[in-house]
């Protein structure tokens, strides 16, 4: 519900007094063929990424490791570079 609101400009309350059920069932049926929003623009950019980064790695990675992951936890300087060095090698 929020990533229509989102999409058509207006709040939860809004939709909730102008929008029927029915409608409400064809836009979650709308969007389970054609997704949009934030999810979608994060897939589409991990696919970019993921394309022409590609040949500049030592092997391929899957697609989930472009894809924004969002958490609590920031890791630490040498677990950034840790991470960095294994997923582009030593850079030799």
């Amino acid at each position: 519900m929020f990533i229509l609101a989102l999409a058509l400009g207006k709040s939860i309350k809004e939709l909730m007094n102008s929008m029927t059920t029915k409608e409400y069932y064809a836009w979650r049926a709308y969007y389970k063929e054609q997704p949009f929003g934030d999810l979608r623009s994060d897939y589409r950019m991990a696919l970019n990424t993921q394309t022409l980064i590609g040949p500049y790695l030592k092997s391929s990675r899957p697609l989930s490791d472009f894809i924004l992951k969002f958490g609590d936890s920031k890791p630490s300087n040498e677990e950034l570079y840790e991470k960095l060095t294994g997923f582009f090698g030593n850079g030799r």
